[in-house]
């Protein structure tokens, strides 16, 4: 029988709806099974919502795991991305010293004894700076400041 789906007041309403219509016992365990479905049935419908809400609940886990895994994709693009930056910096920054160098290197390249320095007028030169040094152009360290601007 389906004595766990509920006993208790179905099986009374059963055994006294059986009183009333003068039914046999075989009658009346037809109507307890009865009686016993109906609360079963109401019983299913609670499991049914139950189980959808666990359903959510477990869709809702799997759809945090996967932002989870999004987010630390993006922290490791992000950790990347940042030391890329800061390469192009120093890059930069070595491509800005050259350039100076090179304006330095240029100028000196253009003293004379006994004429006047273009930058500071002096008659004397003692350390110009070396003209064979790496020199930077102009396009190249816009280059490399565009590049730091991208990223």
């Amino acid at each position: 029988m389906l004595g766990w789906l509920g006993t208790g007041d179905a099986k009374r309403q059963a055994r006294r709806l059986a009183r009333r219509r003068g039914l046999s016992g075989y009658d009346a365990m037809t109507e307890n099974v009865i009686a016993e479905a109906h609360v079963a049935a109401a019983r299913m419908d609670d499991l049914h919502e139950a189980a959808d809400r666990a359903r959510q609940r477990s869709e809702a886990a799997t759809d945090l795991r996967q932002q989870m895994e999004l987010v630390a994709g993006l922290e490791q693009r992000h950790v990347r991305a940042d030391r890329a930056l800061q390469d192009l910096r120093s890059h930069l920054n070595d491509q800005r010293e050259a350039y100076l160098a090179g304006i330095a290197a240029e100028l000196a390249g253009q003293l004379h004894d006994d004429q006047g320095c273009p930058v500071c007028g002096s008659l004397e030169h003692p350390a110009p700076a070396d003209p064979r040094a790496q020199t930077v152009t102009r396009a190249e360290l816009d280059t490399a400041e565009a590049a730091v601007e991208r990223a």
